[in-house]
């Protein structure tokens, strides 16, 4: 839960400070793009990219050592980001911003989650043994 609530601060202040128009939102873009919802939010960036890579990237650092196959669960993030490339919705950089930044947020949760988790079962375990 963490690692969605701290992707989406971050997505939302990022937005307000670029203001980047949606390629559907450009008159000149716009004649040539397969449009199937054009939203009057701004663009940069992706916050379904980087949601979807920090979900994902959380998950496979998780389960890597129970899960031999884990890492085949990056074609979701992968197949939706360009999804929305396609439909006019982002510009290629707010897609390769968005998947870096939810890689990135996706690995600074885990490494809390691990660290926090490891710690606390171990703390408990004292306390009921006393």
């Amino acid at each position: 839960m963490g690692t969605g609530v701290l992707t989406l601060f971050v997505k939302e202040v990022t937005k307000l400070g670029f203001k980047r128009l949606r390629p559907c939102n450009v008159e000149e873009l716009a004649v040539s793009l397969r449009v199937l919802l054009c939203k009057d939010s701004f663009s940069f960036f992706s916050g379904h990219a980087s949601f979807s890579f920090a979900i994902i990237t959380f998950t496979v650092l998780a389960l890597q050592k129970e899960i031999k196959w884990i890492y085949i669960l990056y074609l979701w993030p992968v197949i939706f980001a360009l999804s929305r490339m396609i439909t006019g919705v982002h510009y290629p950089s707010d897609i390769i911003v968005g998947a870096g930044i939810g890689i990135v947020l996706g690995m600074i949760t885990h490494g809390i989650y691990k660290k926090e988790w490891i710690k606390l079962p171990r703390f408990i375990e004292k306390r009921i043994n006393y």
